[in-house]
């Protein structure tokens, strides 16, 4: 993992308590910045800091992303045109740039000075107290609601594990992110990547015949694609942002709310969002 860092912030990384970092904001001519147990702090060469830290350069960005392509920008083009790019190793990478549009269609990025990287986790566990509710012992169709960053897809990656090693379904993963390339792992999980997501949830509902479906951050565009799948009886498991259930669609049986700190869990709800726990 972070192969694709220069070799100085590579250093200051590896001095970092890995378990505990969640994103690299790297901008040119700024302090590196890390999400460290959910509090931002500056990377020091020493590791973490809460003073003024390393400051990227334009040059550092540049050689990132040129690592993290495998010296081919080309083949993360279509990635690029959707703000980011997925490394071989399933980090994403969020980029702030300028976009290179043709009728108000995004071409691709240039110009990029700001990385966001996301560093994907498997924590045994975490979603422990949603399990006697969503999927143990029987499932249940479960969206979880949260705001960006509070452990959406963490919790999806351990229900995966959970229900391969309990349950022994049928699972296929809609991964159009990279995000979920840790669950390559898990005996019956098939994951479908670098397809949109509603062609995804098709796909592997006519194709792959499977027992649960898993999609992370559901867009409104997405949502009929999901309850189509529901209503074939696949079981589905599936995220989306949000601070409240205020707008979750219809037809889950189960909806978890997380709170404002990383994996906390405020409430879980029924199918007519009635609360049944927290």
């Amino acid at each position: 993992m972070f192969s694709y860092l220069p070799l100085r912030l590579l250093k200051a990384v590896r001095r970092v308590n890995a378990n505990l970092l969640y994103e690299l904001r790297i901008r040119a001519n700024r302090p590196v910045m890390v999400n460290y147990g959910g509090i931002y702090r500056f990377l020091a060469e020493e590791g973490v800091s809460d003073k003024r830290g390393m400051v990227a350069s334009k040059e550092e960005i540049d050689a990132i992303l040129l690592e993290a392509s495998e010296h081919s920008f080309y083949s993360v083009t279509e990635e690029l045109k959707n703000g980011y790019l997925t490394t071989s190793e399933g980090e994403r990478i969020g980029v702030a740039g300028k976009g290179i549009c043709e009728e108000k269609r995004v071409l691709s990025m240039a110009d990029i000075h700001s990385l966001c990287i996301r560093i994907p986790h498997l924590v045994a566990g975490a979603s422990k107290e949603l399990a006697s509710h969503c999927y143990e012992p029987e499932l249940h169709n479960t969206l979880i609601v949260a705001k960006p960053g509070r452990g959406k897809t963490t919790i999806l990656r351990d229900i995966v594990f959970e229900i391969d090693k309990k349950i022994r379904h049928n699972i296929v993963v809609i991964d159009d992110r990279g995000e979920f390339t840790l669950c390559k792992q898990c005996t019956m999980c098939d994951i479908i990547s670098d397809i949109p997501k509603e062609q995804g949830i098709s796909y592997a509902v006519r194709a792959l015949r499977p027992d649960v479906v898993v999609v992370d951050e559901l867009l409104p565009s997405e949502i009929s694609a999901i309850q189509r799948a529901m209503g074939l009886g696949v079981f589905v498991f599936a995220s989306m942002h949000g601070d409240s259930l205020r707008f979750a669609p219809d037809g889950f049986s189960r909806y978890v709310l997380l709170g404002n700190e990383i994996g906390s869990l405020s409430g879980i709800y029924d199918k007519d969002k009635n609360r049944l726990y927290g």
